[in-house]
């Protein structure tokens, strides 16, 4: 099987209702994403945001994609020129400087809102969404709050380079995952400077049993193991 009968395979899979097979999908077309990325090297917009918007668009594509009307690269890449409006529109916004104090209270009245609508601690992913940040800012204010707060928890180091293709391979298959698991995989593994948590914690936070989340965290290492990207 070629390359673009896997990538099919995976797309009918994920479209199946498979959602691990849009993580590996993802990672598959690494290539397309970075290509992209690449294109814009020299503007003004970090890597990593103009990374997590192709590949948001890569995932909206993969959504739409009809297979009976042009071959999936091509529409993916099609889909991301759009990327251009994005490293545009950042160049023109002019920021207004907020104080801490009152991006402290807005990050926590929306962590307080999604907890409610979901039932569970929201992902980085959905905080950046709601908010409109990117994940970065999110992580640092995150990291804030619980440097002013007593905990026996550990925080994990970081362990990849900003521009590791390891960091790059997580950051593909961390949005490959459902909010659920993304959080579970963010309290697993540090990602995004989470500390990390036992089993039993962290089925209290997504209020799922015990044995379902012990289940998923091995579905982790599984699925990374196999395309050798050590945790």
């Amino acid at each position: 099987m070629n390359r673009e009968e896997r990538e099919r395979e995976l797309w009918d899979r994920y479209k199946n209702g498979d959602s691990s097979a849009l993580s590996e999908l993802l990672i598959s077309l690494a290539p397309i994403i970075e290509r992209s990325v690449g294109q814009w090297s020299g503007s003004t917009v970090p890597a990593y945001i103009l990374r997590a918007r192709a590949t948001n668009l890569v995932v909206e594509a993969l959504d739409e994609w009809d297979p009976k009307i042009a071959k999936m690269n091509t529409h993916l890449i099609n889909r991301l020129q759009k990327l251009s409006r994005i490293v545009y529109e950042h160049q023109n916004v002019a920021r207004i400087p907020e104080s801490r104090a009152t991006k402290v209270g807005i990050f926590q009245a929306a962590e307080g809102a999604l907890q409610d609508t979901f039932g569970r601690e929201p992902s980085v992913a959905e905080l950046s969404d709601y908010l409109s940040w990117n994940p970065k800012e999110v992580q640092k204010i995150q990291k804030d709050i619980r440097r002013e707060i007593p905990s026996s928890y550990v925080e994990v180091p970081v362990v990849f380079g900003e521009e590791s293709k390891e960091k790059m391979m997580l950051d593909y298959y961390y949005a490959g995952l459902n909010p659920t698991n993304q959080v579970i995989f963010e309290y697993t593994t540090g990602y995004g400077g989470k500390p990390v948590l036992t089993s039993n914690q962290i089925a209290k936070r997504v209020k799922l049993p015990q044995p379902d989340v012990e289940s998923r965290k091995n579905q982790f290492v599984s699925q990374l193991k196999e395309w050798k990207v050590m945790l």
